[in-house]
């Protein structure tokens, strides 16, 4: 007969895992957030020279996309 799980070890994960998903839609909205400001679908010319200016801002999005992507991978291992 398999073992019972643990009640505590259960709860660590249940709460590991809510953590992991807050910050994955957080980070998600934040780097969407910052993209939004930066980027004109309508003027291409002006986006270049937004991005052009504002080239720190645009990488921090892309780095907060992969902590949201790293932090996405860690849910089913924080299960675990």
């Amino acid at each position: 007969m398999p073992a019972l799980p643990n009640p505590q070890s259960q709860h660590r994960a249940a709460r590991t895992v809510g953590v992991l998903y807050l910050v994955t839609m957080a980070s998600a909205i934040a780097a969407s957030a910052i993209r939004m400001t930066l980027i004109d679908p309508e003027n291409p010319s002006g986006t270049l020279i937004t991005l052009g200016e504002n080239a720190g801002l645009f990488r921090l999005s892309i780095a907060i996309d992969f902590a949201t992507f790293a932090a996405i991978m860690g849910l089913p291992v924080a299960y675990l």
